[in-house]
């Protein structure tokens, strides 16, 4: 691996293979970048462990899927499972996280019981996927927008991206179009909105 050797972000791994002769002692170096045969970028653990006669062996372990599936994992954990959005959490760490001035709404879709009752639960799902896909097409300078649970989103938008009103108006404004499922029913949504502003940095989600 001679990038590993000079590279700045990998540096140092030379002078560890001498610790290891020096101190007797296995070290091992991780997240390396590797270029194999093929020139595919790949993610290596470095084992080295001293042998007699200064000499050290070195194994190398590929973790490249490993850390692919981990990450993959993370991500997973906070997305809704149903439509592909942040969870809750991801919504109260960006108000814990964010500066005063954010903006902060909360979406209640309208008669979503009477939906499901009249056209059962699957029909609901698919109204909730297009709304979230409508909802996550608004553009939010860094904000995000997140499923609660139920027929309920939040949003988190920086200062300056919308004043209160605004994000009302721009929320209204996504569902005021008919939406034709994929089963071929088109339904008309509306929403009950409450906005409110992080007035300082130390508020926390609750308050």
């Amino acid at each position: 691996v001679p990038a590993a050797f000079v590279e700045p972000q990998d540096g140092g791994i030379a002078h560890r293979i001498a610790a290891a002769l020096i101190d007797d002692e296995p070290v091992t170096v991780r997240n390396v970048r590797w270029v194999d045969g093929r020139g595919e970028r790949r993610l290596v653990t470095l084992h080295f462990n001293p042998l007699a006669g200064h000499q050290v062996a070195v194994s190398v372990e590929d973790t490249t899927d490993l850390y692919s599936a981990q990450t993959e994992l993370e991500r997973l954990a906070h997305l809704d499972d149903l439509t592909g959005l942040p969870r809750r959490t991801r919504l109260r760490d960006a108000m814990l996280d964010g500066p005063s001035g954010s903006v902060v709404a909360i979406l209640d879709l309208d008669q979503f019981k009477e939906i499901n009752d009249a056209f059962g639960h699957e029909c609901g799902d698919e109204l909730l996927q297009e709304v979230a896909a409508l909802l996550a097409a608004i553009p939010l300078d860094g904000g995000l927008v997140a499923r609660l649970g139920g027929d309920e989103f939040g949003f988190f938008v920086p200062p300056g991206a919308y004043s209160p009103d605004q994000l009302g108006h721009r929320i209204i404004e996504a569902l005021s179009r008919p939406i034709v499922l994929p089963s071929g029913l088109t339904l008309q949504t509306s929403g009950s909105i409450g906005v409110t502003v992080k007035r300082r940095a130390e508020m926390s989600p609750d308050e």
